[in-house]
Protein backbone atom coordinates (compact mmCIF):
# COMPACT_ATOMS: atom_id res chain seq x y z
CA UNK A 1 0.00 0.00 0.00
CA UNK A 2 1.07 3.43 -0.16
CA UNK A 3 -0.11 7.11 0.25
CA UNK A 4 0.51 10.08 -2.36
CA UNK A 5 0.84 13.52 -1.03
CA UNK A 6 0.27 15.19 -3.38
CA UNK A 7 3.81 17.97 -3.89
CA UNK A 8 5.41 16.32 -1.00
CA UNK A 9 6.17 12.54 -0.51
CA UNK A 10 5.07 8.79 -0.95
CA UNK A 11 4.33 6.94 1.65
CA UNK A 12 5.12 3.44 1.36
CA UNK A 13 3.49 0.69 3.95
CA UNK A 14 5.23 -2.63 4.42
CA UNK A 15 3.47 -3.96 7.22
CA UNK A 16 0.38 -3.64 9.18
CA UNK A 17 1.45 -5.33 12.17
CA UNK A 18 -1.53 -6.80 14.66
CA UNK A 19 -1.27 -6.44 18.61
CA UNK A 20 -2.59 -9.33 19.74
CA UNK A 21 0.25 -11.90 17.24
CA UNK A 22 1.90 -13.34 19.67
CA UNK A 23 4.51 -13.77 17.26
CA UNK A 24 5.24 -10.01 17.10
CA UNK A 25 8.32 -9.31 18.83
CA UNK A 26 9.48 -6.75 20.79
CA UNK A 27 12.14 -5.50 18.08
CA UNK A 28 9.37 -5.82 15.65
CA UNK A 29 7.48 -2.85 17.86
CA UNK A 30 10.23 -0.77 18.08
CA UNK A 31 11.44 -0.86 14.55
CA UNK A 32 7.38 0.06 13.46
CA UNK A 33 7.54 2.86 15.70
CA UNK A 34 11.07 4.20 14.06
CA UNK A 35 9.02 3.98 10.76
CA UNK A 36 8.24 7.20 8.91
CA UNK A 37 4.33 8.64 8.89
CA UNK A 38 3.63 6.53 12.36
CA UNK A 39 3.59 3.72 13.98
CA UNK A 40 2.37 0.46 11.95
CA UNK A 41 1.17 -2.10 14.75
CA UNK A 42 -2.92 -1.90 14.96
CA UNK A 43 -5.21 -3.36 17.16
CA UNK A 44 -8.28 -5.13 15.78
CA UNK A 45 -11.19 -4.98 16.83
CA UNK A 46 -14.72 -6.57 16.24
CA UNK A 47 -17.74 -5.30 14.64
CA UNK A 48 -20.60 -6.75 14.00
CA UNK A 49 -19.10 -10.04 11.57
CA UNK A 50 -15.86 -8.40 11.02
CA UNK A 51 -12.26 -7.55 12.15
CA UNK A 52 -11.48 -4.01 11.39
CA UNK A 53 -8.07 -2.06 12.03
CA UNK A 54 -6.93 1.76 11.87
CA UNK A 55 -3.54 1.84 10.59
CA UNK A 56 -3.28 6.02 11.23
CA UNK A 57 -0.42 7.75 8.83
CA UNK A 58 1.41 10.89 10.21
CA UNK A 59 1.88 12.72 6.72
CA UNK A 60 5.31 14.42 7.49
CA UNK A 61 6.66 12.26 10.03
CA UNK A 62 9.93 12.18 10.71
CA UNK A 63 10.74 13.33 7.00
CA UNK A 64 13.71 15.69 7.34
CA UNK A 65 13.26 19.03 5.39
CA UNK A 66 9.40 18.38 5.58
CA UNK A 67 7.34 21.88 5.51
Amino acid sequence: MHVIEVGHCTYYIDDILFEDDPRLTAEARRQSSRGRGGNGVVKPARDGGSWVVVRDIVLGEKIPGYP
